[in-house]
């Protein structure tokens, strides 16, 4: 799998706010964590079963992770960089991923992703795409708000045909939760922020 790391931090770039709401009120900020039977009630999971796997496995009791949000899509444009797949389809995802402790340390994140990159780099090759992007966050609490970081996990696996797309995106969730999973608990030390 070909996986990569990022950092989008300049002024402009995208930033979460913690809990979230769309302006018309239709999409929101789930606590998947204190609320687990929402996972099946989400679009994409409904649409993607695999989804609720893995957001599962993400806000479980004993993972130090949480997400705040999430997204799957198919499409038939293959851009001229993923041409190397030699693919006709693609199945992609995203899913913003908070360190429940080091949210307010960039450093961690960075070393985070990092690792998280290292350890996908040494998975078998598969047709499939991942890039891990330390972000800005505002986490909202009570009548405080702090500034932190979150980090988008995007995902894209590629095949000749929806089938094989969807397959190859379906094994690269697993690696990448895997993945996200192993980093986070390797780096469970307890932390000040």
């Amino acid at each position: 799998m070909d996986a990569d790391w990022s950092v989008e931090l300049g002024v402009g770039e995208a930033t979460l706010e913690v809990p979230w709401a769309a302006p018309d009120g239709r999409l929101r900020f789930v606590d998947l964590r204190a609320h687990p039977e929402q996972v099946d009630e989400l679009e994409e999971v409904r649409r993607y079963p695999e989804m609720g796997e893995f957001l599962r496995a993400m806000n479980g009791a004993s993972s130090r992770l949480v997400t705040a949000k999430c997204d799957v899509w198919e499409s038939c444009e293959i851009e001229p960089a993923e041409e190397i797949f030699e693919a006709t389809h693609k199945v992609g995802s995203y899913c913003d991923v908070i360190l429940e402790r080091g949210r307010l340390s960039f450093t961690r994140q960075e070393a985070f992703v990092r690792r998280v990159a290292e350890i996908l780099r040494g998975s078998p090759w598969i047709p499939a795409s991942s890039e891990f992007v330390v972000r800005r966050c505002v986490f909202r609490e009570a009548e405080a708000s702090a500034d932190g970081f979150c980090i988008t996990c995007f995902l894209v696996g590629y095949g000749k045909g929806r089938a094989a797309a969807l397959r190859q995106w379906r094994i690269a969730l697993h690696l990448v939760s895997s993945a996200l999973l192993q980093t986070a608990a390797q780096g469970s030390a307890p932390d000040q922020c």
